[in-house]
């Protein structure tokens, strides 16, 4: 993990290793050899797949970004960012 000029960057690897994570499925992150964050949606093989959901301001504006476990990770992107729609 490397925070820099308000930038933060995870590297690729899984997260539940970074201190402040943990694995709320750990049953199956053991059955299948490793560690996640999150369990979300089931992978074609059977295998959950492991997901960290980001949300966060910057700027003043909300982002939103989810990322698969073993992903490398860098914030703040434009792309994260939650269109709003003004009424």
């Amino acid at each position: 993990m490397l925070f820099v000029f308000f930038r933060l960057t995870l590297f690729e690897g899984t997260k539940s290793d970074l201190a402040g994570f943990y694995d709320p499925t750990p049953s199956a992150a053991l059955a299948e050899g490793g560690h996640g964050v999150l369990a979300s949606e089931e992978e074609e093989d059977g295998r959950d797949r492991k997901e960290l959901l980001v949300l966060y301001l910057y700027q003043g504006a909300r982002h939103r970004v989810l990322a698969g476990d073993a992903e490398a990770l860098r914030m703040p992107r434009n792309a994260h960012r939650i269109l709003t729609t003004s009424s």
